[in-house]
Order: structure tokens, then sequence, then C-alpha cells
């Protein structure tokens, strides 16, 4: 039933909330700074590859055994890896006791479903969308409020008073919404224009996945070694030039021109996602690191709700 998967994925979702910002944490312990880019790039891509080969996997799963087939080989490799963590896995940091803000955590999350939910009507309902937005907005803002006062926020907002943060954290939203949103729709595009199966859609994506493997790890190098400004520059221009050939060539029916144009964009975000990251990052003091890094998290969760359902609700309006 929807709710007991709707259930079964918040608590999915509880789980990559935990572990990404811990992995990204922990790679600014033990990496050296001298190559703080290139670690970074890693553990970027590791987060690219999720949403991008997902289709890949999940075609294959319903394509040959059925839909709910999907969670199998995800939940083979978890327990894999949770064993692996028992045994590997060590503490790299000083610990302190915190007190959960429940309040907080209210607040964000009342927000962000409101606010995503409007974006995903807007342009079918609009006027229930602006509601729903709206109201997201006020939440949200309640909640930022809010984390200037208690005494152990949910989310430090310290970092966003820096001038060479802040920019930053938005060039990895602008991003990682381009990534999120192209995985969901291009197999939805895919399937829908060609009568292509989940397999065939999700496969497609694989090329522009490895041109995004390839970048990210070139543009982490060249970060350690040229620093983050050029790669900025050329990965957006990149990103922009692709964008623009998906909406000429979309109408046309091309596959292959769509393919192609998306191989462009991925590449661009391969070349952004950890500059802009390690420039921002690089800016905070060490005690701030964590709280950065949580930041960077959130935004990344934001774009990847943001994207996806603003794209799906234009789509939706002209299926």
């Amino acid at each position: 039933t929807f709710p007991l998967l709707l259930l079964c994925r918040l608590i999915q979702a509880v789980g990559t909330g935990i572990f990404i910002p811990t992995m990204m944490s922990t790679v600014l312990m033990v990496a050296p700074r001298e190559k703080l880019g290139f670690y970074l790039a890693l553990g970027g891509m590791m987060i690219t590859f999720g949403p991008a080969f997902g289709p890949v996997i999940s075609g294959l799963m319903v394509t040959a055994f059925g839909w709910n087939t999907i969670f199998v080989p995800v939940f083979v490799v978890i327990v894999a890896l949770g064993a692996c963590g028992v045994v590997v896995a060590k503490d790299v940091g000083e610990t302190e006791p915190l007190r959960l803000d429940v309040v907080s955590v209210i607040l964000i999350a009342v927000g962000l479903v409101a606010f995503v939910y409007g974006l995903s009507e807007i342009t079918v309902r609009p006027g229930l969308a602006a509601g729903w937005a709206a109201t997201g907005l006020v939440f949200l803002a309640i909640f930022v409020r809010r984390q200037f006062k208690v005494d152990n926020p949910v989310l430090n907002l310290r970092p966003m008073a820096s001038i060479r943060f802040w920019p930053a954290a938005i060039l990895v939203v602008v991003a990682m919404m381009t990534t999120f949103s192209l995985s969901v729709l291009l197999p939805l595009y895919f399937q829908r224009s060609f009568g292509m199966s989940a397999l065939a859609a999700g496969a497609l994506l694989l090329a522009p996945v490895l041109v995004n493997a390839a970048t990210a790890v070139m543009g982490g190098k060249i970060m350690d070694s040229k620093g983050a400004w050029p790669l900025l520059i050329t990965g957006f221009g990149i990103i922009v030039v692709g964008q623009i050939l998906i909406v000429v060539v979309a109408p046309q029916l091309s596959w292959i021109g769509v393919l192609g144009a998306s191989v462009l964009s991925f590449g661009g975000v391969g070349l952004v996602l950890s500059p802009s990251q390690t420039a921002g990052l690089a800016t905070l003091s060490k005690p701030d690191h964590p709280h950065g890094v949580a930041i960077l998290n959130t935004f990344i969760q934001m774009a990847a709700a943001i994207g996806p359902s603003l794209l799906i609700g234009i789509l939706s309006s002209h299926a």
C-alpha cells in the first residue's frame, strides 16, 4: 500500500540524512589538506552515483522480476556494507553530548514537505500550490529563527554568515538540482517518447554517469593544483550549453541528441560539485567544518527534492 511504502521511504531517508554528512565530515578530518579537492570529489562522485545508477539497477529489476524487487539489491548491499562497517569503521573525531531539538525537526520537516508539494503542483493548481509553498516558507523562516535561539540547533547556520561560504553552498544546490532532475526526467522522457523499457531507459544514463565520474575526479585534481574558480566558470558554462541543447533537441524526438546533451550537463556538474564544496568548506575554521557539511548536505537534499518536484510538475501539465 502507498502509506506503507511512504513510511518505509521516510525511514530510508533518515539513514541517508545521517550517513552522507558523516561521510563528508570524515573526509574533512582524514584527508590531507593539499588533496582535499580530490577526496571530496570522490565523495561527491559517490553521492551522484546513487541517483544516477538507481534507474539502471531498478530498470533491470522491474523489467526482469517486477517493481517490488527493486529493494532487494539495495538491501543486500547495505547488509554487506553494515557488516564491513562493524569491523572496519572507527571514530576519527571527538564527540560531545547533545540534545535533539524536536521542535526544530518538526518545523523543517513540515516546511520542506509543504514547499516541495507546492512546487510539484505549481503548473497544475497554481493557487493551491502557492498556498502550500508560502506555508512551507513560513515554517522554514521560523526554523531558521529558532536555530539562533536554542543551545543545540539542529542546523548551526553560523557558517552562512561567511561571504565565501554561502555562495559556494548555492552553487552546490544548482549543480545537484541539475543532476537529480535529469536522473528522474531522462528515463521518463525515453520511456514516454520512445516506448523504451525501464531497463533500456535506465541504461542510457550510464554514459552521463561515467562522464560525470571522470570529470569529478579530474576536477578534484585540478582544484588541488589550480584552485576552484576556473573550474566553476567552465563547469557552469558546460551545464548551460547542455541544458540549452536539451531544450532544443528534446521536441525533435531525438534520443541520441538528448543523450549527448545530457552527457554535457553531467560532465559540467562533475567539474562544479567538488570545487564548490571545497571552496566553501576551506574557508571555515575546523570547529565549523561539521556545521558546514551539515548545511551542504541539507542543501543537497533540498536540491534532490525541489528540482525533480518542480520539473515533474511542469512535465505533468503537458503530459
